[in-house]
C-alpha cells in the first residue's frame, strides 16, 4: 500500500508545491494509515517536507487513540485538527457531547505543541445552527478560548 501511496503522490505533490497549494494528508480509521503513528511513518518516508497532515480528533478517538498522543506524534507536520464527535463503536461526526471523544487535555496539547491554526468543526447534523454554536461552547469550556 505504501508504495501505491507513493506513486499516487507523485503527480499531485510537485504540482501543489508549484502553484503553492498544500496536500494534507488525514488520519482515518478506516484506511491503511488509521492513526498518528502510520501516518507520520508514511509521510515522513516520501521525504517532502511541503506535504502536511489534518488530525481529526473523532477518527483517532474511533480508531482507539488518544488525541493528545495523536497530536504530540503529528507536530511537525500538523496543519489543521478536525473536531467532532464519535463513539468508539459507532463511526460519526457528530457535534460536539453526542459521543465520547475526550477534549480534556488537547487544548493544552495544542498549546504545547505550538499549534496556532484555529480548529475545524467537521460535523454531520440535522440542526447545524444549534449544533455548531453548542459545539463551539464546548470547546471553548474545554480551554479553547473564546475564538476557537
Amino acid at each position: 500500500m505504501i508504495s501505491h501511496f507513493y506513486r499516487a503522490l507523485d503527480t499531485p505533490a510537485p504540482l501543489a508545491r508549484r502553484v503553492g497549494t498544500r496536500l494534507l494528508i488525514e488520519n482515518m480509521p478506516f484506511a491503511f494509515l488509521p492513526d498518528a503513528e502510520s501516518l507520520m511513518n508514511a509521510v515522513d518516508g516520501y521525504g517532502d517536507d511541503s506535504i502536511r497532515v489534518i488530525y481529526d480528533v473523532a477518527n483517532a478517538n474511533f480508531n482507539g487513540e488518544a488525541p493528545t498522543d495523536g497530536l504530540r506524534r503529528v507536530r511537525e507536520r500538523l496543519s489543521l485538527v478536525h473536531f467532532s464527535d464519535t463513539t468508539r463503536l459507532s463511526y460519526k461526526h457528530d457535534p460536539l457531547g453526542c459521543g465520547d471523544v475526550p477534549l480534556t487535555g488537547i487544548a493544552s496539547t495544542r498549546k504545547e505543541i505550538r499549534c496556532t491554526e484555529l480548529p475545524m468543526l467537521e460535523v454531520i447534523s440535522h440542526s447545524p445552527d444549534a449544533d455548531i454554536a453548542d459545539s463551539c461552547r464546548l470547546l471553548q469550556q474545554a480551554g479553547f478560548g473564546s475564538n476557537p
